[in-house]
Parts: structure tokens; C-alpha cells; sequence
């Protein structure tokens, strides 16, 4: 079974049944994932410790705003802007984001992270950031100046600063004029200000979109990818939103995560067919959900935990709705 990380976290609206309650934003990790809604509470399904939950089930929790997921945990922003999860508490927090066993967060100016059993901690070099993105051991900020930071786990270089190695320090990705940022397991995407994707990091399967399998330890422009609005970070796979509503994918493909019914891996972006008015996509370990125009959230790839949220464990080789029971 997967239990690696990918996080990814966007603003969404809707749902596909006609009174259905309205998702506001979606997130996955691993095997499971879970959506705030705009009633302030939430629903997650997928790998629950040892069970599958093969629809979206509610949890415990009201006025919640946003939401984050590890490795067997999940964190919730409240509307007050409190946060509480692995046996911490963080006030006025204006944003969040978990990696496989951490979580940090924007807190009167400051990053903080931490991890269970260990108090949040402000990280040197960080303040200032205007939002966050988490994968595996990996956490980057985005400055309003389009700066970008990564600190972390960096072996496969993920932190984009030209190293293969670990840092605790925020280090600077080079090179980049940043809108947006999505961590997955050990590699990194960004989403720049003239709207093309750069990424970096591990490239086993195709991740990083060049058409090689090398690693990166400093970004790599996105062949044919223009007009992004959002990219989202699988364990092996990219996916990219465009100002077309189109989604694009590519990387890893043996379970259909990147929705081709053939080849194990797809080296460069290739076109989801059926997504064709997106606002939003997000990846986890070996899937890719999306939200559309029209409400209806769709999901593809593995599906062994119910993480597809279809109320089977079927893989699925197209985007296919979730069952999102009122």
C-alpha cells in the first residue's frame, strides 16, 4: 500500500449533486483525501489508518476554513485562524500546509513548523512568506517580491537551490519569478509570473516535464506548458491547470494517474481528456482529482483505498465523479 506523501491545496467551489454541499478547497496526500466545505466542516475519504473509506465520510470539526494532510494525520484552519493537529495549537494562522510528518504555518508574520511531540517553531528566514506548499520532508514559501524559498529534505534536489542535500536553513530557488509553488514527494513545481511552469528535483518517471529522467537541483522550464494558473504535485507525476480550463499531465503513468490508458510514464505534458473546464487539480500518491466548471469533482489514477472517492477501488484510466452523498 502507499503511504508517501504529495499535498496540494487549492480554493475550490461546488459539487457534483444538485444540493450537494459546496467544496471550497481539496487536498491530497498519500492515499486519502479531503475536502472543507463552505458549511465549516469537512470530509475526507480514502486510507484511514487501516480502513478504506471508499466515500466522502465526514470528520469531526466546524468552521473550518482550510485543510492540510501527512502521513496518518490532517490539520484543519479554523475560520479564527486556529490550528490544531499532532498535539499542537497555532493562533492566527492565515495559512497552512503538511508534509509527511510535519506541519508549518503563517502565524503574525512568521512560519512556523513542527512536528508531533515537538512545540511550533519559527523558521529563521522565512517571515514574511504569503503562502506555503508541503511535501514529503520538504516546505517552501512564496514572498510577494515572486521569491521562493525551500528548506528541508533536498537529496533529490527538490529544493531547487542547486544543491543535493538537506537543509534546515530557507534557501533560495533559483532563478525564479514565482506566482505559485506544489511539493510532492522529491520533486517541486512553480507556477512563474509569465505563466509557464518550472520545476525540479527528483525525474525518475518524467516528473520534472523535459522529456529526460535526470534530477534537477535547479529549475526546468515546462516545454509547451503556457498560460498556467496552478500546478499540483503527485509522489511521481505533474499535473497543470491552464487558463483554458484544460488540465495537462505528465511523469508517471503505470496506474493512469497521468490519464493515459497506455504507457507507463508520459515525458512530456500531455492533455486530460474529459477535463475541459477545470478550476482546480490537485495530486496525491498515484491520483489526480479535479474540480470543474460545472461542480462535479472528478478523480483518476489508483484507487486501492477509495481514494478516488467513487465508492469503489476500481482504477480508473478517466476522470471519474466522486460520490459526494449529502
Amino acid at each position: 500500500m502507499r503511504s508517501s506523501m504529495v499535498v496540494a491545496a487549492v480554493v475550490l467551489a461546488g459539487c457534483h449533486h444538485k444540493r450537494a454541499p459546496v467544496v471550497e478547497q481539496l487536498v491530497a496526500h498519500g492515499a486519502r483525501t479531503c475536502a472543507a466545505l463552505a458549511d465549516g466542516t469537512a470530509r475526507c475519504w480514502g486510507r484511514d489508518g487501516a480502513k478504506a473509506v471508499l466515500e466522502p465520510s465526514a470528520i469531526a470539526g466546524t468552521n473550518v476554513a482550510e485543510m492540510c494532510a501527512g502521513d496518518g494525520f490532517a490539520c484543519a484552519r479554523g475560520r479564527d485562524g486556529t490550528v490544531s493537529c499532532l498535539g499542537a495549537t497555532v493562533r492566527g494562522a492565515s495559512a497552512l500546509a503538511c508534509g509527511d510528518r510535519h506541519a508549518c504555518a503563517i502565524a503574525g508574520g512568521e512560519v512556523v513548523c513542527w512536528r508531533e511531540g515537538s512545540p511550533p517553531k519559527s523558521v529563521d528566514g522565512a517571515r514574511g512568506a504569503r503562502s506555503l506548499a508541503a511535501g514529503g520532508g520538504t516546505t517552501c514559501a512564496v514572498f510577494d517580491d515572486g521569491s521562493a524559498k525551500c528548506w528541508g529534505e533536498g537529496a533529490r534536489g527538490q529544493l531547487g537551490n542547486g544543491a543535493f542535500a538537506d537543509t534546515d536553513v530557507p534557501s533560495l530557488v533559483a532563478g525564479l519569478d514565482v506566482k505559485s509553488i506544489a511539493v510532492g514527494r522529491t520533486h517541486t513545481c512553480a507556477v512563474l509570473r509569465d505563466e509557464t511552469v518550472a520545476c525540479f528535483g527528483a525525474d525518475d518517471d518524467g516528473e520534472l516535464g523535459d522529456g529526460h529522467t535526470d534530477a534537477s537541483a535547479t529549475p526546468v522550464r515546462v516545454p509547451g506548458v503556457v498560460i498556467a494558473t496552478q500546478v499540483a504535485c503527485g509522489a511521481h507525476h505533474t499535473c497543470a491547470r491552464l487558463g483554458d480550463s484544460t488540465v495537462w499531465c505528465w511523469g508517471k503513468n503505470d496506474v493512469h494517474q497521468s490519464a493515459l490508458a497506455a504507457a507507463p510514464d508520459v515525458f512530456a505534458p500531455t492533455r486530460v481528456v474529459g477535463l475541459y473546464e477545470a478550476t482546480a487539480v490537485v495530486a496525491g500518491d498515484d491520483f489526480t482529482c479535479a474540480r470543474m466548471e460545472d461542480g462535479w469533482v472528478r478523480c483518476f489514477g489508483v484507487n486501492d483505498w477509495g481514494q478516488l472517492g467513487d465508492g469503489t477501488t476500481d482504477i480508473r484510466n478517466v476522470p471519474t465523479p466522486i460520490v459526494f452523498a449529502h
